[in-house]
């Protein structure tokens, strides 16, 4: 008897671990050849993209993190599948290594025709479109048939890269390493659009900050995401679908919550957008109200005296011959008061000048104003049908893709206001950066143009230009004011670069430096096409340009000439032909180079 209570212990310490292991895959309906499986293979290695932020991406701390990595953490605690993680430089390297059978699973990958060469797929477990990035200068929501002969970046590797290469040939397709450098290339005008999928599409754009990008289009290549398999463990699939279709609902609600934001977000950015332009769009409004009004009763009063003034001055030299001997006295009171009548008058024409400039402004800032107004009454109208809608259960999902889609359209309009009202802003500040001259901060003309000269070589390194430059040997010790000189140069060069020439054109720019006893001469002369004749008159004027299509608001040359003849007290003189166009710019050495060595 003793003999057989021993002995039954024993029997269940046996089974045991059968017991343990089959109570592990109590909520996954494995096979007894599955549960075999992953108890043979103690270990199943995944690599994944370093990059593909949110979905998947090496973090600060060099972890395995991402959408993916989520799902891979509840499959690793709630299996007895044990998935290590190992890190690759790259995409391409993970799908080098799954090909070779150096790892066991992939991250998230989307089937290709290719892939499915070398690769099984479990079920996706996200599916993601991709869209269409472009300038905020394109007026037109082309899609992929449209774009014949266009230049497009996609990342090297990505699924898309194949599906345009196989549906659309015609397309010029640029590879680039990530979703970054690719978004990078067309904000500077290197391609024509970026192809990505949404989520790391907006993922990137909060990051660079790239503010002269829009949404063109949806394409019709969705990203469905799956883990990607070695291609001789077709039962290591089966358990991962098991594994993916186990996990609840809202566990996987939750996963995709914390990765994926991209609606709340837009709804956030536009009501932040909507209230601080609102804002600053009423006190700008408000300023030019008010300064117009005081300048209109101050031009009055001063029109009113000069008028007095000059009929008081043509009575005395009617009668000056008469009273010459006699009045000598009187003569020489006159003669102040012509003095400070010239004074009075310098003052009117520079009110005038500001006047003319708060008019220009005015008018800039009546376009945004208007979508403004405009999106703000279709947001009340909307959100007023939306809120019924949604109070009577009667909200259906064609209804909510046309939502999305006004919505969608209203937030890009409301980009384009923004991004011109703070461009207006940032050239106003540069009226102020450059009222005076700063004794503190001059520079070495030589070491100037050195400078100059090469941010100029980095920033058209992708265009045929030829910056030649020329100073007398006597210019090396000249010191001058940084913020002028440098803000003339720039200006000048680079509206030679926007306006004279055409993409056939050597774009070339002649920059000469000569110094005489009383004054700088600084010249710079382009081969272009000239300006036309009707235009010469107006270049100076605030506002005035002739490419506002292009985003041009027509400040620079404006502020240019202030400099010049205000702050420097210089003049700027200007030749033009069908040859190209000379800007000469003279500047007497007591104002520009008080610092010389």
């Amino acid at each position: 008897m003793n003999k057989k209570l021993i002995i039954i212990p024993l029997i269940l310490l046996l089974f045991l671990p059968f017991f343990i292991s089959k109570s592990s895959y109590s909520n996954i309906n494995f096979t007894t050849e599955e549960i075999n499986w992953i108890n043979e293979h103690k270990t199943i290695t995944l690599s994944y993209d370093p990059i593909y932020a949110p979905i998947e991406f090496m973090d600060e701390s060099n972890n395995y993190s991402g959408l993916s990595s989520d799902y891979i953490k509840w499959i690793n605690s709630n299996t007895n599948l044990n998935i290590k993680i190992e890190t690759s430089k790259n995409w391409t390297k993970v799908l080098e290594k799954l090909k070779t059978k150096n790892i066991d699973l992939s991250g998230a990958i989307t089937k290709t025709t290719k892939r499915n060469k070398y690769i099984l797929f479990t079920e996706p477990f996200i599916s993601l479109p991709n869209i269409i990035i472009g300038r905020d200068t394109i007026d037109k929501n082309f899609t992929l048939s449209d774009m014949d002969g266009f230049t497009v970046a996609v990342v090297k590797n990505y699924a898309i890269h194949d599906y345009i290469e196989e549906n659309y040939p015609n397309i010029n397709i640029i590879t680039v390493d990530s979703s970054k450098e690719g978004l990078k290339r067309v904000s500077f005008g290197m391609t024509d659009a970026f192809i990505g999928d949404i989520a790391q599409v907006s993922s990137n754009l909060d990051n660079l900050n790239l503010t002269n990008l829009k949404y063109i289009n949806e394409t019709e290549f969705t990203y469905n995401l799956s883990f990607g398999v070695r291609d001789d463990y077709d039962i290591l699939v089966s358990i991962l679908n098991k594994s993916l279709a186990s996990i609840p609902q809202e566990e996987k609600d939750k996963i995709y919550n914390k990765w994926i934001n991209i609606k709340p977000y837009e709804n956030r950015k536009l009501k932040s957008y909507m209230l601080y332009t609102s804002i600053a769009l009423l006190l700008i409004i408000s300023l030019v109200l008010i300064n117009n009004i005081y300048l209109s009763k101050k031009i009055k009063e001063k029109t009113k005296e000069l008028t007095a003034t000059n009929n008081k001055l043509e009575l005395l030299n009617n009668n000056l011959n008469n009273l010459v001997l006699k009045r000598t006295g009187k003569l020489s009171e006159s003669i102040k008061k012509l003095t400070k009548t010239k004074d009075e008058l310098s003052e009117i024409k520079k009110m005038i000048s500001l006047n003319e400039l708060i008019i220009g402004l005015s008018n800039e800032l009546d376009s945004p104003i208007g979508n403004i107004k405009t999106i703000n009454s279709f947001m009340r109208i909307s959100n007023d049908s939306f809120s019924k809608k949604l109070t009577s259960n009667d909200i259906s999902k064609d209804y909510l893709i046309k939502y999305s889609q006004q919505l969608n359209e209203n937030i890009n309009l409301l980009d384009s206001s923004i991004r011109k009202t703070n461009h207006l802003n940032s050239s106003l500040k540069k009226l102020k950066l450059h009222e005076k001259i700063d004794t503190d901060n001059f520079i070495n003309l030589n070491l100037l143009i050195t400078e100059l000269k090469k941010e100029y070589i980095f920033k058209y390194k992708n265009i045929n230009m030829d910056l030649i430059i020329n100073m007398d040997d006597n210019l090396n010790d000249l010191e001058v004011p940084k913020n002028q000189i440098s803000f003339i140069i720039k200006e000048l060069i680079d509206n030679s670069l926007f306006h004279a020439y055409n993409q056939t054109n050597i774009y070339e720019i002649l920059l000469n430096f000569i110094i005489t006893k009383e004054n700088l001469i600084i010249s710079i002369k382009d081969h272009g096409m000239g300006i036309k004749e009707e235009n010469l008159s107006k270049i100076f004027d605030p506002f005035f340009t002739t490419t506002r299509q292009r985003g041009s608001i027509g400040l620079g040359l404006f502020i240019v000439y202030n400099i010049v003849n205000n702050i420097l007290k210089g003049k700027i003189d200007l030749k033009t032909s069908d040859a190209g166009t000379t800007f000469k710019i003279t500047i007497p050495r007591n104002s520009c180079c008080s610092n010389q060595k």
